[in-house]
């Protein structure tokens, strides 16, 4: 039982300092402003009260919607903590210009890639951002694109690493099979982390940066990694094991303004609830597989071989990351660099018929208005956050006003797409691993 207390003692204290980490570094360019949520919440609460229908008998479409629309508000009151978490954590020191710093602890960038032709441009650029970025901070740095025996753009993949002398390919075998026979993208992880491990890499003062063949690096991103390595490497592992930060997609990165414009709800995403999860120390509302710095003996650890009807590797890590070490991850607000997807696969209509959906009583409109103004403030902020990672860092008007019309056609993308997984799940459906191509 003493053992217990201390564990959890041990895990807030750490969970403590992941959130100071997150505070001391947070950029004047990823603040978040809750201005926004305060207005739509207000807008539409009072167009809630004035429309309530008070003489009506609730039905039973009412009582359905009751509950599907009051649900949300345990999201929303996570991700609201780390709305205010972020925005609070804007100090004066913190918005200045970021600083360069020399970090000799080696840094393992790690980059799966299909391989497919319409992925080699973006890969390009991903390379070419880790070097520029990174090799300044950490003399140390290596970066191991991983890849399938046999990928159709293999010979253009080896002539691009081969213009970096601390880059190297890892060719995963085509007979290549994990323990519990894991497909996909955890499949190529976990072959790159059993091969550090025969390399002696495994250990407490070797870090792995996972990124995606789309998503790059910039200035803050490698000031913030440094940031969070340097304050750890002293500490080994009685400090944090674990970090993740912003996801951003510029604007030129983007083939298709609609699908930039739907995308702006994962920086939202970062800047909230996932900053309150991770950054208080323990993920268990899941990771995203892209700027995710991880210690390679933690890794080594947990490894990624999850069974082959796995696809969502990084929320079983997270999972069962928060099993094993609560309390460890830290949140950082630097940027990655990615792209949108290229095209809109299916256009989704909902057509809505005369219904009653209101609240059987109008004392939950309040927390129906409040589960409105966040899912609108993931937008907006999102938008910011992806406009001041372009070349242009201005929001356009025409881009806030699509964006602002659209958000209900994109929260259908959202739904449609969740419901889609759900169904294959309850189907047991064969599992499949979809990889977009890549603009560069």
């Amino acid at each position: 039982m003493t053992e217990n207390r201390i564990d959890v003692a041990r895990g807030a204290a750490d969970g403590a300092r992941a959130a100071a980490v997150q505070r001391r570094r947070l950029p004047a360019s990823s603040r978040p402003s809750l201005t926004p949520l305060v207005v739509v919440f207000l807008a539409s609460l009072t167009v809630s009260l004035v429309w309530f229908p008070r003489a009506v008998q609730p039905g039973t479409l009412s009582w359905y919607t009751t509950v599907v629309w009051t649900l949300p508000i345990l999201l929303s009151a996570q991700g609201l903590l780390g709305a205010l978490l972020t925005a609070r954590g804007t100090a004066p020191e913190a918005s200045q210009s970021p600083k360069f710093q020399r970090v000799e602890t080696p840094l393992i960038v790690v980059v799966p890639t299909i391989g497919r032709h319409d992925t080699v441009p973006a890969l390009e650029r991903v390379l070419e951002s880790f070097f520029n970025h990174l090799s300044p901070s950490f003399p140390r740095l290596r970066v191991d694109v991983v890849i399938e025996e046999g990928c159709e753009a293999v010979d253009r993949i080896t002539d691009v690493i081969g213009e970096y002398p601390d880059a190297r390919a890892l060719t995963v075998p085509a007979d290549y099979t994990t323990p519990n026979e894991t497909r996909f993208k955890a499949r190529a992880n976990h072959y790159a982390a059993e091969l550090r491990r025969m390399e002696g890499e495994a250990r407490d003062d070797v870090w792995v940066l996972h990124m995606d063949d789309d998503t790059g690096v910039g200035p803050d991103t490698a000031e913030g990694v440094a940031a969070f390595i340097q304050e750890q490497q002293t500490r080994g592992r009685a400090g944090l094991h674990l970090a993740q930060g912003v996801l951003s997609y510029p604007r030129e990165h983007a083939s298709n303004g609609l699908t930039w414009l739907a995308d702006a709800v994962r920086p939202g995403c970062d800047l909230s609830f996932f900053a309150a999860a991770t950054g208080s120390g323990t993920p268990r509302i899941g990771l995203h597989g892209e700027l995710l710095l991880i210690r390679a003996s933690i890794e080594a650890e947990i490894g990624w071989d999850y069974g082959a009807r796995a696809i969502v590797e990084d929320a079983e890590f997270a999972l069962r990351f928060a099993e094993r070490h609560p309390g460890r991850s830290a949140w950082f607000p630097a940027r990655s660099y990615g792209a949108s997807p290229a095209t809109v696969a299916d256009f989704v209509r909902l057509a809505l018929g005369d219904f009653d959906t209101a609240p059987v009583t109008a004392l939950l409109l309040p927390i129906w208005s409040l589960n409105v103004a966040y899912f609108a403030w993931l937008y907006w902020e999102g938008l910011k956050v992806k406009t001041r990672a372009s070349a242009l860092p201005q929001r356009r008007p025409q881009e806030v006003l699509a964006l602002v019309a659209l958000i209900p056609v994109f929260a259908v993308w959202e739904v449609v797409g969740s419901l889609r997984g759900l169904v294959r799940a309850l189907r047991r459906s064969e599992s499949s691993f979809t990889v977009i191509a890549k603009p560069r």
